[in-house]
């Protein structure tokens, strides 16, 4: 592997090229060679000897020797690619019909190629995904003037893309263009063919060129009614001038100096290189023409001299002045670019750019005096994790999810360093307490995860270095230390990649976006150079920043050897189960201040430990399947299992305790309540209070005390009453109902949510009533398992609908179906078919959870007169009890039936969701959601097999029977673990006439940490 000398050789020799280059009178640029600007430049006709000719044809005879087979022309790296790529080139061909001394026939089967190739390309295209720059104004241009070569295409997309080119145009007036105003516009004049007077706009020329832009350049000078000797001469630069062409193609942009400095040089001085290793005479030639350029256009400029400034390219300028020793001021930055909660590139952008903030944090990070800039700080801060936690990764200019992360990853750890070194004091305590920890520690963890088997990432060297700066950034932060030797592992398994891919670093791989995607030599090279040269754990934190995130690295070593004995999990390597358990562990914060706020504190609930791993369920999986849901889902659905376990308490705790008798009043709440959250409501936080405005008491609507049908807490004492429970009830289904992305969801989601909700609540409540008639029959042995001897229905119809209901899963689906779908015209599951499949996978997945939850829980559910699956008469049935059947034997054959009927379950869960994945209507990324949810329920039906994990309500704290009190505590022995099964003692204490309760605690190393009993009279 390179290092040492070696690399610092390599870095010398980049610094030193750049340097020559900055005294090239044209600029220079390392872009690679495009088809779309090639075949604008392609279609240039001139006038010589009163005769026209096509000025350039080396480049459309560029243009036929890179038609593909197919008749397209090549996808660089997406689609949209290809489809800019086709049409220019297309039409291109129609303007050389019959020149060139080609045979038109031979054009005309060209032309017929590609007419085809686009229409199949047009018609999978995904317009909503499409995130170049311009595609919106690009690509209808195209269409019209290909339309006026009779050539026609009708695909799905088309409405939208109109759509989002009216939308574009209503915000530009093209008069503007007549004015001495730079504009993004300039750069794309080809998009205003036949609408344009090109004659007007000569003022927007710089060196011959528009906006550094060949295809622009190309369409003023085919267009302009007098001959632009300064734009030909341009065009002709750009062919024998431009790093990365063969002189018969052009790149999308040319020159692009500033950019490229700007980069090559943060990224070799980030990347730990010192200005002497890099030669300071020639980094001062650098530094001089990155100055003047700076200077030359007010402290702001763009990615060449004389284009448009944009907050990206000034970022990195003013951040490689500063650490090349030079001052410049962010005042002028901060003046064209902040907006009201982000920064912008540029003026009129159609959407933000994610890398760019990433950029302007950074550079103002580096200054010498950053807590000038304070609130600019926060502001890109929060907009940056808002963005993480939402899943808007994606950037305008980089397709590599691995650039985005690393500039996160190197803007968060450079916060954390001016923190600690008193530089900005005023950070919010949610950023740095939970924000910051769980954010980086996502952006390693996905990293880490999208390795590949060879060691690199994407299988391009370009990514792998973004990756590997990634993990030496990340390195050293406290919360990831349990994960060094892993880290380590996969930095040097990136760099050995990259050593043995080492002659490709000059050729650059096709991640940057402009017009088309293209690559760049001297970017490639840097990132290449400075990830090897990258060192890992290089900062040393102090104890503020340690102190930031508590993550208790015995428990977490602990929960990891249980949950490797969990089938789900039994294959998977260690590190991404102790990655899936710290992760929760960082998602703690965010349970611990929303655990009080919707239901109140149970006295009976002291350290429920549930709450420490709660996340794990929802991490693990996403991890493992590498499905990265992303945060704001993950939070969102993690509070929900938290609230489901809080319900389950809460029925047991208050409402069973104090209005078993008649629950009808509790009934009438739910639906009350569902009934008035299904509307148009704002939304309540979880604090009761309203998201809209901050002060709306939610428990005021609907009031409770308008509820009061007849009915009275048991025990006259209680602090429980009807109006207490319906305040309780409110904030919980408010906060469900009106939930922000459920409100943004379909309204026939909306109203599925609102069914099911209730459903849901009422199943408990049907749940209690069928316990208590269950055990008010006579007979009731403590010692074996029973008949239910009235049930109201056949096992088949109660498991499907109140079990199912019961265990929370058919209400929890359609809440996350409103997490993924986000939008009120966008189903996840669209259509009968898909609708019923989804819902059919439901249900066969509830089914399944509550089997396993019940096999794992006879016994428990024996001592505390739950009934359990096993009770219903069919599990009894031609098995009539006898002397060759002990209540051992009758009891596991019960259990073995019952874990046939859940694997019958699991078959039938599965062939759901294999046709559901077969639907078209059906995105992919839906399914890598659904995945998730499926794990999540089927791993809490293994857990249930593993040991019951319910805090033992009437085992803890107090258990009330008929004229009982509160009962004394006593201590239980170990609890051994077989297989991965917890086995229930053989028999149970009765000291002095009394039942021993056991709490069913957290077992590690096969034992309870903290395990009570609960003995009742």
């Amino acid at each position: 592997m390179p290092c040492g000398c070696g690399i610092q050789t390599k870095a010398a020799s980049l610094v030193r090229s750049l340097a020559l280059a900055c005294t090239q009178r044209h600029g220079f640029g390392s872009m690679s060679a495009g088809i779309y600007d090639t075949a604008w430049v392609a279609m240039i006709e001139k006038t010589v000897n009163n005769k026209k000719e096509f000025l350039f044809p080396e480049c459309f005879q560029s243009l036929l020797e890179s038609q593909l087979p197919d008749g397209s022309w090549q996808r660089y790296a997406s689609d949209l690619d290809g489809i800019l790529n086709t049409l220019a080139a297309l039409l291109a061909l129609k303007k050389h019909m019959g020149t060139m001394g080609l045979q038109s026939d031979d054009l005309a089967s060209r032309c017929s190629k590609a007419e085809k190739s686009l229409q199949a390309m047009l018609g999978k295209w995904d317009v909503g995904a499409a995130n170049h720059v311009g595609f919106e104004i690009l690509v209808p241009a195209l269409l019209r003037l290909l339309e006026a070569e009779r050539i026609f295409f009708h695909f799905h997309g088309r409405k939208l893309l109109m759509d989002l080119n009216a939308a574009k145009l209503a915000r530009f007036d093209i008069n503007i263009l007549y004015k001495p105003i730079p504009i993004t516009q300039v750069h794309s004049l080809e998009a205003f063919v036949g609408t344009l007077d090109f004659n007007r706009v000569i003022h927007h020329k710089a060196n011959g060129a528009m906006m550094a832009s060949p295809s622009s350049t190309a369409a003023y000078l085919m267009n302009c009614s007098v001959w632009d000797e300064e734009a030909e001469a341009y065009l002709r630069t750009v062919l024998n001038s431009a790093q990365g062409t063969d002189r018969r193609s052009l790149p999308c942009a040319f020159p692009t100096t500033v950019f490229e400095l700007s980069w090559v040089i943060t990224t070799l001085l980030e990347g730990g290189f010192s200005a002497s290793e890099l030669d300071p005479s020639q980094l001062s030639v650098i530094a001089d023409c990155l100055e003047q350029n700076l200077t030359t256009h007010g402290g702001v400029v763009g990615f060449a001299t004389s284009c448009l400034p944009d907050a990206d390219d000034t970022a990195k300028t003013i951040m490689a002045l500063h650490l090349l020793g030079r001052s410049a001021s962010a005042t002028p930055m901060i003046r064209e670019f902040e907006g009201q909660s982000h920064f912008i590139t540029y003026k009129g952008e159609r959407n933000s750019s994610f890398s760019a903030n990433c950029n302007v944090l950074t550079c103002l990070l580096h200054l010498l005096e950053p807590s000038k800039y304070s609130l600019q700080i926060v502001k890109a801060t929060k907009y940056l994790i808002s963005s993480w936690r939402s899943g808007k990764l994606k950037d305008k200019w980089n397709l590599s999810p691995q650039y985005s992360m690393m500039l996160l990853a190197q803007g968060l750890v450079q916060l954390l360093s001016c923190w600690q070194e008193d530089k900005i004091t005023d950070l919010p305590e949610v950023l740095l307490n939970y924000q910051i920890p769980l954010v980086s520690f996502q952006i390693l963890l996905q990293t880490m995860q999208r390795q590949q088997s060879d060691g690199s990432w994407e299988s391009k060297h370009e990514a792998t270095a973004y990756a590997v700066l990634t993990l030496t950034c990340l390195s050293s932060l406290p919360w990831i230390h349990a994960m060094a030797v892993d880290v380590v592992s996969a930095i040097e398994r990136g760099k050995e990649y990259l050593h043995q891919t080492r002659q490709l670093w000059t050729c650059g791989d096709y991640l940057w976006v402009e017009k088309v995607t293209y690559s760049s030599t001297n970017l490639s090279q840097a990132y290449c150079i400075a990830a090897i040269k990258a060192t890992a754990f290089s900062r040393h934190w102090g104890s503020e920043v340690q102190r930031l995130s508590d993550v208790p690295l015995k428990s977490v070593t602990k929960f990891v050897k249980f949950f490797a004995m969990i089938p789900m999990f039994s294959e998977e390597l260690a590190w991404k189960l102790r990655a899936a358990m710290i992760e929760g562990y960082l998602f703690l914060p965010e349970l611990k201040r929303v655990r009080s706020d919707i239901f109140p504190p149970q006295k009976s609930l002291k350290e429920d430990k549930y709450v420490e791993y709660l996340a794990f369920t929802w991490t693990a999986p996403n991890t493992l399947n590498g499905s990265f849901l992303n945060t704001d889902i993950m939070s969102d659905m993690i509070i929900l299992s938290l609230l489901i376990f809080q319900i389950d308490e809460y029925m047991e705790l208050v409402i069973i305790e104090n209005f078993r008798h008649n629950l009808d009043p509790i009934k009438e709440i739910v639906r009350r309540h569902c009934e008035a959250f299904s509307g148009c409501l704002p939304h309540a936080g979880l604090n009761g209070t309203s998201k809209v405005n901050g002060n709306t008491n939610i428990s005021a609507t609907p009031s409770p005390t308008s509820i009061s049908p007849p009915g009275s807490p048991k025990n006259s004492t209680s602090p429980h009453t009807l109006s207490s429970v319906s305040s309780v009830l409110a904030k919980f289904i408010s906060w469900v109902l009106q939930h922000p992305k459920v409100v943004a969801s379909t309204p026939k989601l909306q109203r599925q949510l609102a069914q099911e909700t209730e459903g849901y609540i009422l199943a408990h409540l049907h749940q209690l009533e069928d316990n208590t008639r269950f055990w008010q029959q006579s007979d009731m042995p403590t010692d074996r398992t029973i008949t239910f001897s009235t049930p109201r229905s056949t096992y088949f119809s109660w498991v499907r609908n109140i079990a199912a209901n019961h265990i929370a899963c058919p209400y929890s689906f359609e809440f996350f179906s409103c997490l993924i779908s986000g939008s009120p015209d966008k189903d996840p599951f669209p259509g009968a078919r898909a609708k019923y499949l989804a819902n059919d996978l439901c249900r066969h997945l509830a089914c399944l959870c509550r089997q396993y939850n019940d096999a794992a829980s006879i016994p428990r559910d024996r001592l505390e007169r739950n009934l359990n699956s096993v009770n219903f008469p069919e599990f009894s049935e031609h098995h009539p009890t006898g002397k060759d059947e002990s209540p051992e034997d009758r009891e596991a054959r019960m259990k073995k039936d019952l874990l046939w009927i859940a694997e019958y379950e699991r078959e039938c869960y599965t062939a759901s969701m294999k046709h559901l994945g077969k639907e078209k209507e059906v995105k992919e990324e839906t399914m890598k959601a659904l995945r998730v949810f499926v794990d999540v329920t089927d791993l809490y039906g293994q857990m249930y097999l593993a040991r019951d994990i319910t805090t033992r309500i009437r085992g803890e704290g107090y258990q009330r029977e008929e004229g009982g009190e509160e009962v004394a505590k006593a201590e239980v022995g170990k609890t051994e673990v077989v297989r991965g099964v917890i086995q229930e003692p053989e028999e149970i204490q009765k000291p002095g006439g009394m039942i021993v309760r056991k709490d069913s605690g957290i077992m590690i190393d096969g034992e309870f940490p903290s395990l009570e009993v609960q003995v009742v009279a």
